[in-house]
């Protein structure tokens, strides 16, 4: 995540004060990159995939009865964290421009898929 903020920054300058990004448009709803998501689709979408790509992360479950008190802490903190920052992020990136939704958005699905073939690539290797 600390790799994108170079990225992040100068993209949401480039798309909030930029003239040539003004009515660029990209989907059908999205009538300029440079403003919000009217509708909300995109940070929606975001959230989703942030939420998904958390519980794919997450390790197996363990018997709470064989955990000590730091590692039932953990799990906890960890379970608050899989549906919290999915949540802040979106209300964060719901006032952002469409653009930089756009772009985190295109991360996160890449991240999910990216996720998705690493989990089946070890799952193949251990059995």
């Amino acid at each position: 995540m600390l790799i994108q903020f170079p990225i992040i920054i100068p993209l949401y300058s480039v798309l909030r004060y930029s003239l040539d990004m003004r009515n660029a448009s990209f989907i059908f709803w999205l009538k300029d990159l440079s403003e919000p998501d009217p509708y909300l689709v995109l940070p929606i979408i975001m959230a989703i995939f942030m939420i998904l790509q958390s519980l794919m992360m997450r390790p197996p479950k363990m018997d709470e009865s064989q955990m000590d008190d730091k590692q039932k802490a953990m799990q906890s903190q960890q379970k608050m964290m899989t549906w919290m920052m999915p949540i802040m992020m979106f209300f964060i990136f719901r006032g952002m421009p469409a653009g930089l939704v756009l772009y985190w958005t295109a991360f996160n699905i890449l991240s999910v898929v990216h996720q998705y073939y690493m989990n089946k690539h070890f799952k193949n290797k251990e059995s």
